[in-house]
């Protein structure tokens, strides 16, 4: 490899949670969203220690009923140097 050329990681995830899952009928009623034990928050929070530990930055992409629901996810995502 000469200097010159340089090495691109890219890694994104997609903050959903598990009960927004596509082309599953008893969940499409977005009325029970709100009902159902969310582990959004618990799993992107174990993401970025990994990705803190790992010293790797990363992109994420958020659901906008996530977005609305956990704020703090996008804070949190943010103070961590991740877009």
């Amino acid at each position: 490899m000469h200097s010159s050329d340089s090495i691109v990681n890219a890694l994104s995830f997609d903050i959903e949670d598990w009960f927004h899952l596509v082309g599953i009928e008893s969940l499409e009623d977005r009325s029970t969203w709100p009902i159902r034990e969310s582990i959004v928050v618990r799993y992107t929070e174990l993401i970025l220690k990994l990705l803190d530990k790992n010293n790797i930055n990363a992109n994420f992409f958020m659901l906008g009923w996530v977005a609305e629901r956990h704020s703090e996810l996008a804070k949190m995502i943010s103070d961590e140097g991740h877009e």
